[in-house]
């Protein structure tokens, strides 16, 4: 059996397109080595019936994307008490950076991963940067780590901001081509520079381990299969990717970007406290 078969079997959906496009989604995000490891526990817990995934068309009153349902039990086994969870992953739009974002979340809870000390420490460095030369990156953190997080509860937007950042990796080209907002992987990894250290060098060792070694082989047969997006897809773009670029010249009289987005350490003018200062002794309810 395959990866994909085994997320296929544990995946249920109204119509058979749906399924064979969440395959696909999900196979993309295999792009990233540093997505493979959450991916490897995603299928191993889905391989011992611990993780569902559910694929329902959006409706249009629906404001969710997706979302992540955990179910936990205490159970008993040779006079010790342990908790087992099962997690039920509703995707209501298929995309890889829906998909991984609702599997993050499921990953954090199985894992309890303590996002307070070192990934608190590392995303609140990084979002305080003052200048960075990619507009499209810029606009996207903005949008995700910021705008989205308003109106979120203190007490979550740490496993939010976990989250976000895989979300964010699954924007990127390797994964999906072209969408909203134009960057590579490797912009990314320039930006959250330490989020990136800790994820490489702490969460994906801890993951590892966490994963089945028959997983780990059948994704090195999935990986082996991979084709990255064809370059057809950057020339068919490029002429659109020209006249934006003159519009943040100011060719034409087009108002520069540069002016309309505001720099990420200008945040704290109006934007929850949890977004740009995420020290503890900093943080405060509203």
């Amino acid at each position: 059996m395959s990866i994909l078969q085994i997320i296929a079997n544990n995946t249920t959906s109204i119509t058979s397109q749906d399924k064979i496009d969440f395959i696909q989604s999900f196979r993309q995000l295999y792009q990233l080595p540093i997505l493979r490891p959450m991916l490897n526990v995603a299928v191993s817990k889905s391989q011992n019936g611990c993780m569902k995934f559910k694929i329902e068309p959006q409706r249009s009153w629906d404001r969710l994307n997706g979302h992540c349902e955990t179910q936990s039990k205490v159970i008993k086994k040779r006079g010790i008490f342990s908790t087992k969870c099962k997690h039920i992953i509703v995707i209501k739009k298929i995309c890889p950076d829906i998909i991984i974002h609702e599997i993050s979340h499921a990953i954090e809870k199985e894992l309890k991963i303590n996002l307070n000390k070192e990934f608190r420490q590392s995303i609140s460095c990084d979002l305080q940067q003052k200048n960075y030369g990619n507009h499209h990156l810029l606009r996207s953190v903005e949008m995700v780590m910021r705008n989205e997080l308003k109106n979120y509860k203190l007490k979550n937007v740490m496993e939010e901001l976990f989250a976000r950042y895989f979300e964010l990796i699954a924007m990127s080209y390797e994964c999906g081509g072209w969408g909203r907002y134009q960057f590579y992987y490797q912009d990314m990894s320039d930006f959250f520079v330490n989020i990136t250290k800790w994820v490489k060098e702490k969460l994906n060792p801890l993951l590892n381990s966490s994963a089945t070694g028959d997983i780990k082989i059948l994704a090195n047969d999935l990986i082996k299969k991979l084709e990255p997006f064809k370059q057809v897809w950057t020339n068919e773009i490029k002429s659109t990717r020209f006249h934006h670029s003159n519009q943040e010249d100011g060719v034409g009289g087009a108002k520069k970007w540069s002016k309309t987005i505001r720099p990420i350490l200008n945040w704290p003018q109006d934007a929850d406290p949890s977004i740009y200062n995420l020290e503890e002794s900093n943080l405060k309810e509203e």
